[in-house]
């Protein structure tokens, strides 16, 4: 660095410390001032020179203040609330309070009566009371704030009484939050519920129907034309058509209510009908169908027929889970197609074409065959930090990934091979597995003040088994592996799914003295409410908010706020698909630690990953 640049640090320097110092006088005159008022108001009085220094002590507040009686009228405001109720405090000195602000029940949108905290059990007037709720001022205007009351001034009149309310503006923080949310639960091209959304619809629909003894039918729906369509005229032709068919299943289906439609990927679709028959179930999919095939599809002049077919499960008290619901519903989807499409079938297992149907899915037998012969491989990606101090060292950190090899020799995709084994029931099998290669490759490291991390996926169904936690334990005892090199990867989904089971297996894990990650945090139903529950190191912000990071504004401050909450608790923050150096820049400038993704290091095979750790 230049003298020149060495000058402006230390000039920064010096002004951040004067800042810091003038923060820390203002605190000091308001806690001084503050508590002079408190000791007055203890003495049951107020004269105007404690009025007026609970108004100077007021003015130095940066949120809107108002300071009530305990009957609701205005004795002042500051300048922040005049700015923000657009009216000056003389006008409004001696008015009630609801003349300038009420606050509203977010669910009843009717106004809070009752808000300040009177002496009683319920509100100890000692204790700030706090309020999240709507703040309707201006007549017109409703924001999101945190309220926060505290009673300055107590007396058996109310009218002597005094109240102060802040006001904090939560809007902008809200509407991410609710971006969040509706990006958790819903397809971003359709609109319709996601696939993870939908199956917890479902869920809630057996769940219904074992308890009350109810019926339910889901339908899988597959365009018939879709691939033809997109490899001769290409994806946006696709994409359009899925529009099409999208806009006519959304006459008959919403995210709630009888009637809930998702898309569970690709052209595939879903819709549950609630409390229904199979033969109701069929009169609304005959309306569908028909106000689809009504109308032809045109592209370039070109004019395609659009059908559908679909497979109906009725779900009742004795229907075991949604996965099966699933499956059960693409077998006759598919045997639907293979009779020419255009149709809707029910889903029978005494057919002994739908059994067919079932044992000819190929992922089945092949995942079956690998792990007859041991076809599996464990690659190794970099997670890598960020800060320019860092970034150039050598690769310390990784995230195991499990690759299964078919029979032709070539990979098979993660995405192929896994919803198979969590349907079968196979992940804690497949867990097993890579633990036990994940030893024995960690073994070979000799143990260090500062040992590389390897980070091991766990799936639901494994933490789900009693004994996994004990066959972990003896694996590390067994090959006498070092646990601090190994980090877990819990889902969110799965830390929501069973929270106790979790953090039993996470504190028995650290007190051997591996770390933990939450993974695709965001993407779950609960985020933030769930890292106030989990013991973990490391929070892995979903790929879908970083990969339109450069262009999607409210991806970005979805990134901003997950990482200022992680920091906030002391956690590390990963970002995954982290793909270029753009992409990286704008992640150290918001201050995540870590990345991971094909712009950093691309996946290796474990026994390579690791040459660099080893003795020589």
């Amino acid at each position: 660095m230049n003298r020149l640049g060495i000058l402006d640090v230390i000039e920064s320097q010096t002004l951040l410390l004067l800042a810091v110092v003038a923060i820390l006088l203002v605190l000091g005159i308001f806690l001084y001032r503050y508590y002079q008022c408190r000791k007055d108001s203890q003495l049951g009085t107020d004269s105007p020179r404690t009025l007026a220094t609970k108004e100077e002590v007021l003015k130095m507040v940066p949120h809107p203040v108002v300071l009530l009686t305990g009957q609701y009228v205005v004795m002042y405001f500051n300048p922040s609330a005049e700015k923000l109720f657009n009216s000056p405090l003389r006008r409004n000195l001696g008015r009630p309070a609801n003349g300038l602000f009420e606050l509203l029940d977010p669910k009843t949108k009717l106004p809070i009566k009752g808000y300040l905290p009177f002496n009683g059990a319920e509100n100890p007037v000692n204790q700030p009371k706090s309020i999240q709720c709507i703040v309707r001022y201006q007549e017109s205007i409703n924001a999101w704030m945190n309220v926060t009351v505290q009673a300055l001034l107590l007396h058996d009149n109310p009218s002597k009484s005094q109240y102060v309310v802040f006001l904090e503006d939560i809007s902008a923080t809200r509407a991410v939050e609710s971006q969040l949310t509706y990006m958790e639960c819903h397809d971003s091209q359709t609109g319709l519920l996601n696939r993870k959304a939908f199956e917890a619809a479902l869920n809630a629909s057996i769940d219904d129907a074992r308890k009350h003894g109810s019926s339910h039918v889901f339908v899988t729906l597959s365009i018939d034309q879709f691939k033809t369509i997109n490899d001769t005229v290409g994806y946006a032709a696709g994409d359009s058509l899925i529009g099409k068919v999208v806009s006519a299943l959304k006459k008959m289906v919403s995210g709630e209510g009888e009637n809930i439609g998702g898309r569970l990927g690709g052209n595939d679709f879903g819709i549950l009908f609630k409390e229904s028959t199979l033969f109701s179930a069929a009169n609304k999919m005959r309306i569908i169908r028909d106000e689809i095939s009504s109308s032809q599809f045109s592209w370039n002049t070109r004019a395609f027929p659009i059908t559908l077919s679909g497979g109906f499960v009725v779900i009742k008290r004795d229907t075991s889970s949604a996965a099966r619901v699933l499956t059960e519903s693409d077998i006759a989807c598919r045997t639907a197609r293979n009779h020419g499409g255009n149709r809707v079938i029910a889903y029978r297992a005494e057919s002994a074409e739908m059994r067919q149907e079932q044992s000819n899915m190929e992922g089945v037998w092949r995942l079956k065959k690998a792990f007859k012969n041991n076809s599996f491989e464990l690659f190794a990606q970099p997670i890598h930090p960020l800060k320019e101090g860092e970034f150039s060292k050598p690769f310390h950190h990784y995230e195991l990934l499990v690759r299964m090899h078919g029979e032709d020799g070539n990979s098979v995709s993660p995405d192929q091979f896994i919803p198979v084994a969590e349907y079968y029931s196979m992940m804690p099998e497949l867990d097993r597995w890579v633990v036990r290669e994940a030893l024995r490759h960690i073994s070979k490291i000799e143990p260090s003040d500062h040992p590389p991390v390897f980070a091991i996926n766990l799936s639901g169904q494994s933490l789900d088994e009693a004994n996994f936690r004990d066959y972990v334990l003896d694996e590390l005892r067994r090959t006498g592996a070092d646990a601090r090199m190994i980090c877990f990867e819990i889902t969110e989904a799965v830390a929501v799914n069973d929270l106790a089971l979790a953090t039993r297996f996470i504190s028995t894990l650290k007190a051997e003295g591996s770390s933990f990650s939450l993974d695709d945090f965001g993407t779950g139903v609960s985020s933030y409410g769930y890292l106030t529950s989990l013991d973990v190191d490391y929070l892995k912000i979903d790929g879908i908010f970083v990969k339109d990071l450069i262009r999607d504004s409210i991806a970005r401050n979805i990134v901003e706020s997950v990482t200022q909450v992680g920091h906030a608790m002391g956690l590390k923050i990963i970002a995954e698909y982290v793909e270029d150096d753009n992409i990286i820049a704008l992640l150290r400038k918001m201050g995540v630690d870590y990345g991971q993704g094909y712009g950093i290091g691309k996946p290796k095979p474990l026994s390579e990953a690791i040459v660099p750790h080893l003795p020589v």
